[in-house]
């Protein structure tokens, strides 16, 4: 069964940030907007500005979350889906990895769809 968590635009998430040239240090962590964050780190995202809600659809397989796709929650039109592996960049590394560390899937509103 897949679920379903809503974020809106202004959300806040975390994104994970390594200081080039510093040594011994933890990452930092970057609070943006949810629309922000999709803007920055999808390629695609441009054409989709005007999005409020946004639907990020995920599934627990043997006690782990696979993201399967984010898309336009008032409108159903596809915003970001993973690509397939030999097209998957750092870019979809960050989109990913911030929902699983910081976007609280489990917690947050829509589950089974």
């Amino acid at each position: 069964m897949l679920d379903e968590t809503i974020f809106h635009k202004s959300h806040i998430i975390g994104v994970d940030e390594i200081v080039k040239g510093v040594t011994n240090r933890s990452p930092r962590i970057r609070e943006i907007s949810f629309r922000d964050f999709m803007l920055e780190f999808n390629s695609e995202f441009h054409s989709f500005m005007d999005v409020d809600n946004f639907s990020v659809v995920w599934e627990k397989i043997d006690g782990e979350i696979h993201i399967k796709e984010i898309f336009d929650h008032d409108t159903g039109n596809p915003v970001w889906r993973p690509p397939l592996d030999e097209f998957w960049d750092e870019n979809d590394d960050v989109i990913v990895s911030s929902l699983l560390m910081f976007g609280e899937l489990e917690q947050q509103i829509g589950v089974g769809i």
